[in-house]
């Protein structure tokens, strides 16, 4: 009987409770209360191109970075591969626009996750590379730069093979000889863009007042920004001008306690003692007398050189006087006359 009981006890109760909870279904229905209804997730639109070569893509294996010899033989490797490359004639001048130390460690970030070391996490090698217009040709010329390094190195052979087959998988992203990653990087933005809204802001914008409205809140967002930058840079300036205006007040403050204390000391000997007298100066040297030059005198004349002998200064007696002299020869022949030949037959008046 007392089984019966709690039966019956335990029916009446269940009944009474779905009584209640109809009741309280028709009171809400009343209401015009409503089921929720679930929110649709935008769907997601994968990166074709990070899926294609993004990191992990042109793996080599898990323990080359091991057996190449860790990360002094990597630094060293991509070392001297970039600097034979920016000595090389004909794609050196191409390195002139890089810092070459944060491109070398770029580039042993990315070979260390891909041989086996800590994964890498920066952009794929089509991203970090499209905008350098790099040829096959380069590549070629990286190429042999690498084998070169290998055996300069004395890389083992298996990990030699290994490593050039993975630098040789990087050709195509970096390349992109037929731009095939540049456009499927094109249609996913595309995707991406539609799916947030065709305006890329991330979330569905239907009217262009919405747009509008996000732009503006977005450029007071940058402003915002700039203006609190602007304030930090104006306040560290501030306090460093502060800072050396502190540094230069103690620095004048213990100069003058110092002056003041040698001044005192300097008055209290002054007291103390009886002043010294003043040596007398050194008599002044007396210069010494020069002695004149002596002068020189001229030679007198000799009136001889002029004598005129008539026997010795006349020509010789046997010179016809007749005979024209040289100059009277030259200067007969420089007369536009019919030459010498004519001279002689008939001289030039």
């Amino acid at each position: 009987s007392r089984c019966s009981g709690s039966e019956s006890y335990s029916a009446g109760e269940a009944s009474a409770g779905s009584e209640r909870h109809l009741g309280a279904m028709s009171d809400d229905a009343a209401q015009g209360a409503q089921p929720a209804v679930p929110k649709q997730e935008k769907p997601k639109v994968v990166n074709p191109v990070l899926k294609a070569i993004g990191p992990g893509t042109t793996r080599a294996s898990d323990t080359l970075f091991e057996r190449m010899g860790g990360e002094q033989k990597l630094d060293e490797f991509v070392t001297v591969v970039y600097n034979s490359m920016r000595a090389d004639k004909e794609i050196g001048k191409q390195f002139a626009r890089f810092r070459l130390e944060k491109l070398k460690d770029r580039t042993v970030d990315y070979l260390r996750g891909e041989w086996g070391g800590d994964p890498y996490n920066g952009s794929d090698l089509w991203i970090a590379h499209s905008h350098l217009g790099v040829s096959s040709h380069w590549y070629d010329i990286f190429m042999k730069y690498s084998v070169e390094t290998c055996k300069k190195h004395k890389i083992p052979k298996q990990e030699t093979d290994e490593m050039l087959d993975s630098l040789e998988k990087m050709r195509a992203p970096i390349v992109d000889a037929g731009l095939k990653y540049k456009n499927m990087f094109l249609k996913y933005s595309a995707k991406l863009a539609e799916a947030s809204g065709g305006d890329g802001w991330g979330d569905y914008a239907a009217t262009q007042k919405e747009r509008d409205e996000k732009l503006k809140q977005t450029l007071a967002q940058i402003q915002k920004q700039k203006e609190e930058e602007m304030m930090k840079e104006e306040m560290r300036k501030f306090e460093e001008m502060d800072a050396l205006i502190q540094a230069r007040l103690a620095e004048a403050k213990a100069a003058q306690t110092q002056s003041g204390e040698t001044t005192s000391t300097t008055a209290s000997s002054t007291t103390a003692a009886p002043k010294a007298a003043k040596p007398k100066p050194k008599p002044k040297p007396k210069p010494k007398a020069i002695a004149p030059k002596p002068k020189l005198e001229k030679p007198a004349m000799d009136a001889s050189m002029f004598a005129f002998a008539p026997l010795e200064d006349s020509p010789p007696g046997d010179l016809p006087s007749s005979a024209p002299s040289g100059s009277e020869l030259l200067y007969r022949l420089s007369r536009p006359c019919l030459g010498y030949s004519a001279f002689k037959a008939a001289p030039c008046s």
